[in-house]
């Protein structure tokens, strides 16, 4: 647009407005000059300067603006400076070849903008989209492929790896290896079956006429391509909707050979007809191979639950493209996953050892600890000490301060030397030549400090505490020869446990070479780091009886495990005892750091351990799976035993034991189960976790001997197995009955009974049947059960947990057909387990899925920052995600205001008034910007109305999307929102 620099002249005359200059720049042979209007503005003009000097007048910043009034339009002439005359304007009238031409260049520009706008829309639907979604589809398939679980028995059948995909069509991308019997393949079949399994009475799948089993034709075996990057694996596209998604895709060109014969195999889907899949289920899909006489072959195993989602959202495309272009994954999704979904304490909750007034008895003829020698006449002896550590294989270590040892003429002068009865009074051993210890002794005393010296003994007891007696020369911090003492942690318990008064004397003897050099002495107090000092309350019948403390081999404070077998040994009674005993635990739930769970109903509860124990057995042995205790990551118990009446009935309470730690442990099997479940639900590749890195996680591990059963876990914390447990809970079954899971692969912990399983519905009528001795259940009035037999099972199958997160549809727990009247019973097999000490599981955490690990944009440095500052920065980046979303979207709609504004901007300044010269009560768009009124809102111009709706209109709209897509529709997205966002 020209912008002449010219300035606004109005004439010193006084008439009407609509006279002046309306047409005064045609009086000179552009208009009817006989119009007597226009003569008299040609005699105005006639009267105003021809040239004025600016300058003089004082307004060298003036400007001229050419204002004509009327409904006639202008254009000025560019007259440049010829024979000594200076560059001019000249104004004319706009002519229709003008706005031809006008029309014209406005045509050429348009077309050449929406040329480029369709070759920038091509470039991106073709080009970049494909290649966005062909990245997306690779790390899709590089991450199902690293879910192994390394920790779950392997099987041999044919396993099928599903993924969903959304190139070159929306579907389930199939892999597997290719199978030794497949020269015997001719056709092969497909099919998919809704997940979780309905199981109607007459034991089919696919009760629902919602949801069939959608079963694909035959097809040729040749005709499945294998896998590019891994020519061992074939592979298999099951579209989701045929009809919609590949039939479209006939005759489009595919850059590559292999997603050519993918797109053919959807269109061969479409011809078949074949039925579509639901969008917002997950489904399991099963391959069945048959030979050219149409025989089968082999059949697969049901893969893993996939999630059937929608077509990529346009609002997903700025997240798509930050996660494929400039993703920032964290570097250990195992941490992040430890740090969000269970407890990892910084020790194992174990019992400790406190020793004070450490005491060190030397033999004073020792090797090591004899004293140095007397030297010349005013020499002074050399000086020695002596330190004792404490350490272990696994590193821990403590040590006490130097004492310095007396030299042999200190010794004789200050008599320091004792004998052993002195040293030791009272002694099991009355004379210390017997051990073969020297009976004169060396007393050095320890400062211990106010704390003393804490031992953690852990949940290993296999492993040895070693204590060493180290002599010091004073040249240089040398060291001499150690005297050592080194036993397992049960064989100092056990000695700690046969001590009187809390006291070691005579027990620990620490020998150099094989000769015995000293003994220690100390002070011991035993606890627990999350029970603390332990606590006994005795039994009403003690005190009156010759009752042997059937408990005494349970040490204090003692950390017990779940399944673990526990074995009591006792003296025998010294006179004829009633008869016999009922042991019974009870105990109070408690959090993963040790508190009291403040939950009402989480009362003490009791189960039976061992009935009818022979008191003259002098030992017994059962396992620790209290059935009621197993929802709880600890347990503050202690046992109990109860005198069995002559009838049966329980009589009165006789002996209480020590109070101890009842863990449950977490599976390393179900930890990475839930890990594998965590990152299919975040679209995350799975780091392998081996039991010989869990150190690097901060968890220690210890292995056990448990009876477990196969095929079968314990519920895990995922939205959909806690509401199944909460629906057992509400009838009360659950006190008296564990309940299961139905996976394959996996095991659980479980007593060393007999185990009968059965479904819900199996399960109510045993209850209403069956009558037993086990005590009515709790809850539930008038009603027994065998409850010590019955273990139901939640078939919630299948080993990674993508489609059980899903808070729609509910999961069915009938494993077993109610029509068939046998029921499963399964024998338990002992096996040794490696099992994790200090990790605990949150129930309060969310199974929804991330935003920051779905879409690459967690940093590492926040998996390393203390919770809260790591939670306040992982709100910003949510944030900064969420508004650059926003601003991916609304960037269209903010360049059209730009250009509008601009637009305004250039028109200002040209006419510097804030109402438009053509219609004084029309304002600019800027200026509504700045002062948003109703009344500036009327004052603008139609066009400028419309824009500014539209636009506004847009933003809500696309506010509205954003929040609604990554805020409150994180999960599943259900039909109905993918209707709304596709």
């Amino acid at each position: 647009m020209l912008r002449p620099d010219i300035i606004k002249i109005v004439a010193p005359v006084i008439g009407v407005n609509w006279l002046f200059p309306q047409e005064c720049a045609a009086a000179v042979g552009h208009a009817h000059l006989k119009d007597p209007e226009l003569r008299y503005g040609q005699e105005l003009l006639a009267m105003v300067d021809q040239e004025v000097d600016i300058n003089s007048l004082g307004l060298s910043s003036a400007r001229w603006n050419w204002d004509p009034k009327g409904s006639k339009s202008y254009i000025f002439e560019y007259i440049p400076a010829s024979q000594g005359r200076s560059a001019s304007w000249r104004p004319r009238l706009i002519k229709a070849q003008d706005v031809w031409a006008f029309l014209a260049a406005s045509a050429i520009t348009v077309g050449i903008g929406f040329a480029a706008s369709w070759a920038v829309v091509k470039l991106l639907y073709f080009h970049v989209r494909p290649q966005l979604l062909r990245e997306i589809s690779k790390t899709d398939l590089f991450n199902s492929a690293s879910y192994r679980l390394q920790h779950s028995s392997h099987s041999e059948s044919w396993v099928l790896n599903a993924t969903l995909v959304h190139w070159p069509m929306r579907g389930v991308f199939l892999r597997w290896a290719k199978r030794p019997s497949g020269n015997q393949f001719h056709n092969i079949a497909f099919k998919a079956r809704p997940w979780p399994v309905e199981v109607s009475r007459a034991g089919s799948e696919g009760d629902d006429p919602a949801l069939p089993i959608v079963r694909g034709k035959r097809l040729h075996y040749s005709m499945l391509p294998a896998y590019p990057e891994m020519p061992e694996q074939q592979c298999f596209l099951f579209t989701a909707d045929p009809r919609r998604d590949a039939a479209p895709m006939r005759g489009t060109r595919m850059p590559t050979d292999f997603e050519k014969e993918l797109v053919a195999l959807g269109v061969m889907q479409a011809d078949q007809e074949q039925p579509p899949l639901q969008t917002g289920r997950p489904y399991q899909f099963q391959a069945v191979a048959y030979n050219a006489a149409g025989d089968i072959v082999e059949v697969s195993s049901w893969s893993r639950p996939t999630l059937v989602q929608a077509h990529r959202p346009f609002l997903e495309m700025p997240l798509l493209m930050w996660r494929g272009f400039f993703g920032v994954p964290p570097s250990s999704t195992f941490k992040y996953f430890l740090n969000t979904h269970t407890t990892v304490l910084p020790k194992a909750p174990g019992m400790t050892i406190r020793l004070t007034k450490l005491r060190l008895a030397v033999a004073d003829d020792s090797p090591i600890f004899k004293g140095s020698k007397a030297k010349a006449y005013g020499l002074e002896p050399e000086k020695q000490f002596v330190q004792v550590s404490f350490y272990t294989d696994n590193g821990f270590y403590k040590a006490t301060e130097l004492v310095q040892l007396d030299s042999q003429e200190e010794r004789a002068r200050k008599k320091s030397v004792q004998k052993f009865e002195e040293v030791f009074p009272g002694s099991s051993t009355t004379n210390g030549r017997a051990e073969g210890l020297p009976e004169r002794l060396l007393v050095l005393n320890f400062d211990t400090g106010p704390e003393g010296i804490v031992l953690e003994v852990g949940n290993d007891l296999g492993k040895c505490l070693s204590i060493d007696a180290t002599l010091i020369t004073e040249e240089e911090g040398e060291l001499a020869t150690t005297a050592k003492w080194r036993q397992s942690w049960s064989h100092l318990l056990g000695t700690l446990q046969t001590c009187g008064k809390k006291e070691i004397t005579d027990e620990i003897m620490l020998c150099a070479g094989g000769t015995p050099s000293a003994l220690l002495s100390a002070k011991f107090e035993i606890s627990n780091r999350v029970l603390g000092k332990p606590y006994r309350q005795l039994g009403q019948e003690v005190s009156k009886s010759a009752m042997p403390d059937i408990f005494s081999s349970l040490c204090p404070s003692s950390t017990i495990f779940w399944g673990e077998t526990l074995k009591l040994t006792w003296p025998a009674p010294t006179e004829e005892m009633p008869g016999l005993v009922d042991i019974v635990c009870v105990g109070r739930p408690l959090d993963a750091f040790g508190q009291a769970v403040k939950d009402p109903k989480a009362d003490a509860g009791s189960d039976l351990m061992a009935s009818a124990v022979d008191l003259a057995g002098c030992q017994t042995s059962f396992v620790m799976c209290p059935v009621r205790m197993r929802g709880h990551p600890m347990m503050c118990c202690h046992l109990q035993a109860w005198w069995r009446n002559t009838d049966g009935s329980r009589g009165n309470k006789a002996l209480c034991s020590w109070q101890f730690l009842l863990c449950c442990p977490v599976l390393l099997q179900d930890l990475e189960l839930a890990y594998a479940g965590f990152c299919a639900r975040n679209c995350i590749s799975m780091e392998p976790v081996p039991s010989s890195s869990m150190p690097d996680f901060g968890m220690e591990t210890v292995e056990r001997r448990f009876y477990m059963i196969e095929n079968y876990r314990a519920p895990l914390t995922v939205p959909l197995e806690k509401e199944e447990v909460e629906k057992y809970k509400e009838n009360g079954l659950s006190e008296a009955m564990a309940i299961l899971v139905e996976n394959p692969s996996s095991n659980v912990i479980t007593t060393d009974k007999k185990i009968r399983l059965c479904s819900p519905e199996q399960l109510s009528a045993v209850v209403k049947d069956n009558s037993g001795s086990a005590g009515p259940i709790p809850g539930k009035k008038n009603s027994k059960s065998k409850a010590n037999a019955l273990a139901p099972a939640a078939a919630l199958s299948q080993p990674l947990l993508e489609g059980g997160l899903a808070t729609n549809g509910g999961a069915s727990l009938a494993s077993v057909p109610a029509g068939e009247a046998k029921q499963l019973v399964v024998v338990p097999h002992r096996e040794c387990v490696r099992i994790p000490t200090n990790v605990f599981w949150r129930t309060d955490a969310s199974w929804d899925t991330d935003l920051l690990l779905k879409y690459a944009a967690l940093p590492s440095f926040l998996l390393r920052l203390p919770q809260r500052t790591a939670d306040c920065l992982r709100f910003l980046c949510t944030t900064l995600l969420f508004y650059m979303q926003l601003a991916c979207l609304t960037a269209p709609v903010f360049g059209l205001l730009g250009f509008v504004l601009y637009h305004d901007m250039v028109h200002a300044e040209v006419r510097p008034d804030i109402f438009r010269m053509d219609e004084p009560r029309h304002f600019y768009l800027l200026d509504f910007l700045m002062s948003p009124t109703i009344f500036r809102w009327s004052c603008l111009s139609t066009t400028d109305q419309l824009t500014q709706g539209t636009m506004f209109l847009y933003l809500v709209l696309v506010t509205l999307a954003v929040s609604y897509g990554t805020v409150f529709h994180v999960t599943s997205p259900s039909q109905r929102g993918e209707t709304l966002f596709r």
